[in-house]
């Protein structure tokens, strides 16, 4: 970056996968705590103590890569955790199953928007995904589709996605940017995207920090100035740190201007 920020501060803020993210945003981990069920007729793949049941409608390849996704993103942890995958009509449905005070709690539906869309990219080629959440009696309360988060990209330790005519080449350099004068690759999860054909970073973070960090927004106001200067052209550069579902929760632009913005509604796939 172009402001002096702290390194180490950097890492705090966004250097932790997608779940464990939602767990330290808003405690997900402790509220939706998981339960292991049986699936009659099902087969399972192991992922240390944890599992993935499916039937035959999924191939084995599939659900090994759904429990590698898992692991590495924290939702298999030290606690054993199953989850169902199946296909119904070309849809891949993961059920996710809850205690009842987690069913009931639809704070955090567009985390699991956003969760939907990363397995759909990750895992299983862009298919239509959903998370289905089910109670302990394994009946699904509500489907929650995936949200358009754009094409996965892996640059340096980051998981990009981009879309609206953004190139790769483009978020390589928003990459580069973000991590300049790093000791270390960050490990971030960004989307780069031109709604309304105007640049808008949105970076997932970790409030907490953002919150007890008063400079932030002066940094990231001359980091959407570099990359409007840089990368985009001249063109108005706009940068959102996010919660785990792309929620925006402080807004800066490289004219100066910023603010807690009003997300629009995500459409679904």
């Amino acid at each position: 970056m172009n402001a002096s920020v702290n390194s180490d501060r950097l890492t705090r803020i966004f250097k932790s996968p997608v779940v464990r993210i939602i767990s330290a945003a808003v405690g997900l981990v402790a509220l939706y705590s998981s339960v292991t069920f049986f699936m009659e007729g099902a087969t399972a793949v192991k992922i240390g103590e944890s599992e993935v049941r499916y039937d035959s409608s999924v191939e084995e390849s599939e659900a090994q890569a759904l429990g590698n996704f898992l692991k590495q993103e924290g939702y298999f942890s030290d606690r054993p955790a199953t989850v169902r995958v199946s296909r119904d009509d070309g849809v891949i449905k993961v059920q996710l199953v809850r205690t009842d005070e987690a069913v009931r709690d639809t704070s955090t539906d567009h985390v699991f928007s956003f969760f939907a869309a990363a397995i759909s990219q990750r895992v299983f080629g862009g298919a239509r995904t959903v998370i289905c959440i089910a109670n302990t009696e394994l009946k699904n309360d509500r489907e929650i589709e995936a949200m358009d988060i754009g094409t996965h990209v892996s640059l340096k330790k980051s998981d990009v996605y981009i879309k609206d005519g953004v190139t790769e080449a483009q978020a390589a350099s928003v990459v580069a940017t973000l991590t300049e004068g790093s000791a270390d690759d960050l490990d971030m999860i960004i989307q780069v995207s031109k709604p309304g054909g105007q640049p808008l970073v949105r970076i997932v973070a970790d409030r907490t920090i953002v919150d007890s960090s008063p400079n932030l927004s002066r940094i990231f106001t001359a980091t959407a100035m570099t990359l409007s200067q840089t990368v985009f052209d001249g063109s108005p550069v706009s940068i959102e740190l996010c919660d785990a579902g792309f929620k925006g929760f402080l807004s800066v632009s490289s004219s100066g201007d910023s603010s807690a913005p009003k997300m629009p509604q995500v459409p679904a796939l």
